[in-house]
C-alpha cells in the first residue's frame, strides 16, 4: 500500500480564491479575518457594513415568522415525523397532534405574507430605469408582441425519427435472413 501519491501543488481554484480575496482586500483597504459562526448566532461584518439586501430580507422573514410561531432549532435532531423509518409516508395515519407530539402539522396551515419579494421590487425598478433611459416601453406577452417576435422555425414539426428508406429496410431484412440461415450474428464478435 506504500504507492507514491503525486503532489501537483495547490489546486488552481484555491489559488484563484486566494487571489480574489487579496484583490478585494486591496481594493477595500481592509484585511478580511474570517471568523467561525456560532450555531444560531449571526455575526455582523466587523468593518461596520450592513449585511446585503438578501441577507437582511431573509433575517427579517425569519424574525417575523419566529415572533409569530416561536423559535426553533436550525438543526433537525429527530427524524422526519411525516415518514416512517422505512421511508413510507405515514402522515395521514398519525393521531391528533394533541395526542402525539410527533404528528405533523395540520395540512391547512396559514402561509405568511411578507409582501412583494425585494428581488421583484429591484427588478421592477431596474425595468423602469431602463425604460426611461431608452425612452422605450417593454411590452411582453401581448398579441402584438407575440406576433412581432414570433419564431417561424418553431412552427415546423421536425421529424427526428423518420421512416427508413426502402433500400435500408430490404438490406436489414436480408441481413436478418442471412444470420438466421447461417446461425451467425454479424457484429457480435
Amino acid at each position: 500500500m506504500n504507492y507514491p501519491v503525486p503532489n501537483f501543488g495547490v489546486d488552481s481554484e484555491i489559488e484563484n480564491v486566494k487571489a480574489s480575496i487579496k484583490g478585494a482586500e486591496d481594493s477595500l483597504k481592509y484585511k478580511w479575518n474570517p471568523v467561525e459562526v456560532d450555531a444560531g448566532k449571526i455575526i455582523e461584518y466587523p468593518h461596520g457594513r450592513s449585511l446585503d439586501a438578501d441577507m437582511q430580507s431573509s433575517l427579517k422573514s425569519l424574525s417575523d415568522t419566529q415572533s409569530q410561531y416561536g423559535t426553533w432549532d436550525l438543526v433537525q435532531l429527530n427524524s422526519d415525523p411525516i415518514t416512517s423509518s422505512l421511508g413510507k409516508i405515514t402522515q395521514y395515519t398519525h393521531p391528533d397532534p394533541a395526542d402525539d407530539p410527533w404528528a405533523p402539522a395540520k395540512i391547512d396551515y396559514p402561509v405568511n405574507n411578507f409582501g412583494v419579494d425585494p428581488d421583484i421590487i429591484a427588478t421592477q425598478n431596474s425595468i423602469k430605469i431602463t425604460e426611461s433611459e431608452l425612452k422605450h416601453k417593454l411590452v411582453m406577452g401581448t398579441a402584438d408582441s407575440k406576433a412581432k417576435w414570433h419564431n417561424v422555425a418553431k412552427d415546423t414539426l421536425y421529424d427526428y425519427h423518420p421512416k427508413l428508406d426502402g433500400d435500408v429496410i430490404v438490406t436489414n431484412r436480408n441481413i436478418d435472413s442471412a444470420e438466421n440461415l447461417l446461425g451467425h450474428t454479424y457484429g457480435a464478435e
